[in-house]
């Protein structure tokens, strides 16, 4: 759903953490993530998970750019340890949800660690900008 103020520090730390399931690499500063989360036209998600084992707590995170005509995922980012077990599919269904019928770009930048990703985008129909 969409981040509480309170979440910033955790999603803050998150982005810099975490580099396999980052798909943009881009990290946040507090500082930034509370200048982001002032503006009309992006929307900061966070993803909380638990399973029969216990809660997770905040895994995961996605900075949306939204105008009248496209939503852009600036950043998605994961914890390694929930990756590949469906929550990356939830976080992005409700992204679509969020987006309706406009066009939906997710960025997508290359590294050694997050290689493995790229195809996600693609597969999940989301427009790549790299």
């Amino acid at each position: 759903g969409k981040a509480k103020k309170t979440e910033l520090p955790r999603i803050s730390e998150l982005s810099q953490r975490t580099n396999r399931c980052n798909l943009s690499a881009r990290r946040y500063t507090e500082s930034e993530l509370a200048d982001l989360y002032q503006k009309e036209d992006v929307e900061i998600l966070s993803l909380s998970a638990s399973d029969r084992y216990g809660d997770m707590g905040l895994v995961g995170a996605a900075v949306l750019h939204i105008n009248e005509t496209s939503t852009t995922i600036e950043s998605f980012f994961l914890s390694c340890r929930v990756f590949d077990r469906g929550f990356e599919q939830s976080l992005l269904e409700y992204i679509k949800q969020l987006a309706g019928k406009k066009l939906l770009i997710g960025i997508f930048r290359k590294t050694p660690q997050n290689s493995k990703y790229e195809e996600f985008y693609p597969k999940n129909e989301v427009k790549v900008l790299c």
